[in-house]
């Protein structure tokens, strides 16, 4: 499993809010439809104003292939966002993933 990780600098906590409702109905629906996705985090840091989003993929070639959808979709988001500097982007390999819901649904 590979990942793709992007760090957003920039927000307050009420574009945070605005964001993730806009990445809710905008963004999850089109990551959802890109080949060999298998789940996407995003992590808030409300304090400080950042975020990190992951998108994870079933192997390298699928993040690979995934590349120029991400930079669309990545682009969508950050016209949205008034970031302090443009979004940071990492592509790693997935050491260890585990993901439990104690049978609830994950939330979107």
């Amino acid at each position: 499993m590979y990942a793709r990780v992007t760090e957003w600098d920039g927000v307050t906590t009420a574009e945070i809010d605005r964001d993730l409702s806009y990445a809710r109905a905008e963004v999850v629906p089109k990551v959802q439809e890109i080949p060999g996705i298998c789940g996407i985090l995003v992590l808030v840091d409300r304090a400080n104003g950042r975020s990190t989003s992951i998108t994870l993929y079933q192997d390298q070639q699928a993040m690979e292939d995934s590349r120029d959808a991400a930079r669309t979709l990545r682009e969508m988001v950050e016209q949205r966002m008034d970031l302090r500097r443009p979004p940071q982007v990492k592509e790693l390999e997935v050491g260890i993933a585990t993901l439990t819901a104690s049978g609830l649904p994950l939330p979107v």
